[in-house]
């Protein structure tokens, strides 16, 4: 049972203390009463809150506001600390770190658990005991009927882990056990904060989802990265889109082209180009923003592209049968062999 104010305390310190204190502790023991022991005890309590030190203790870096990590903070922090992955040392490095930026105090690295302390509460100005962790708690179970971590020890160097499922906890209780709680709850989500911030920026995590709180960020600013991102993948997307239209155009007009030299019905169509001089003068003859040109001026670059001239004037009388059709491979070394050499 805890004692309620600092005298109770120094009772009963007393009257266990001579069998357990060393040093300094064990000769003012054996060598003061009880009464003056007690009165000491108080004293130096009291004394404790006069000079400051006690609210010093309570400040972030010296101020009375929590600071939040700038980015280049963030990043050191980042670079240093594995969120999901730390053991003792550590820990109570990561938490001196944050002392010193001000982001959590003095007074809250050792609630935060600071050379595996447990701090129940303290001894105020008054002497009263003050609680700063509620008796009990509770929090839903897990869907496979498991509970969230409660104990750092539990997380097995998951600090993440082990702050996030510490926020699902809650306490009932007296007035002074749901004060308690909401100081509490404010300082784990500060911290919680800070390691979904590192998570998002660790060098390992490149590439990776960013965190909740750096997407909302970048959802309100409409000049952000990740709209910039969003513009490029769509021109990107479009570009795409244009050129797989442009090499449908050509396989289009090829298609046309090849229906012709195969002798199908639409081998004596007038409205086909059949040969490279016809598909140039058939371009002039449309406007110039005429799809019908357009995709003629594909087909036209891309045969130039490749080395190929068109003339299927000759190919009116040839019979269709088997035994007289001819590929477009055997008509192109055909018209190349009886050409003049490039």
């Amino acid at each position: 049972m805890i004692d309620t104010d600092i005298r109770t305390l120094a009772n009963s310190i007393y009257s266990i203390g001579p069998a357990y204190a060393g040093g300094a502790m064990k000769e003012q023991l054996e060598t003061l009463s009880r009464e003056e022991f007690v009165e000491q005890l108080v004293q130096a309590n009291q004394q404790r809150w006069d000079s400051g030190e006690a609210q010093q203790d309570r400040l972030y870096a010296g101020s009375e506001q929590r600071k939040t990590p700038s980015s280049a903070e963030l990043a050191a922090l980042a670079n240093k600390y594995d969120p999901h992955n730390m053991d003792d040392s550590d820990y109570d490095d990561f938490l001196d770190d944050l002392a010193e930026i001000g982001a959590i105090s003095q007074w809250e690295k050792r609630q935060l658990g600071y050379n595996n302390m447990i701090v129940m509460g303290y001894y105020g100005a008054d002497g009263k005991y003050v609680s700063c962790e509620p008796l009990a708690y509770v929090s839903e179970a897990l869907p496979d009927g498991g509970q969230r971590l409660f104990h750092r020890t539990e997380a097995n160097g998951d600090i993440l882990r082990w702050v996030t499922d510490r926020l699902q906890w809650t306490s009932g209780g007296s007035q002074e056990e749901r004060t308690a709680q909401q100081k509490m709850q404010e300082m784990f989500q500060a911290l919680s904060e800070t390691l979904e911030r590192m998570e998002g920026a660790r060098p390992d995590r490149a590439g990776a989802e960013v965190s909740k709180s750096e997407l909302r960020r970048q959802l309100a600013d409409p000049d952000s990265d990740f709209y910039s991102a969003m513009r490029l993948k769509l021109q990107q997307s479009m570009e795409e889109r244009e050129e797989q239209e442009r090499e449908q155009a050509i396989i289009d007009a090829l298609g046309k082209i090849l229906d012709v030299m195969s002798g199908g019905e639409d081998a004596k169509r007038s409205d086909v180009p059949r040969s490279t001089a016809e598909i140039a003068q058939r371009i002039s003859e449309y406007e110039p923003d005429s799809p019908e040109r357009v995709q003629l001026e594909q087909l036209l670059r891309r045969l130039a592209s490749l080395g190929l001239y068109v003339d299927l004037a000759g190919l009116d009388n040839v019979e269709d049968s088997e035994s007289t059709f001819e590929t477009l491979t055997k008509l192109l070394m055909k018209q190349e062999t009886n050409s003049t050499p490039q």
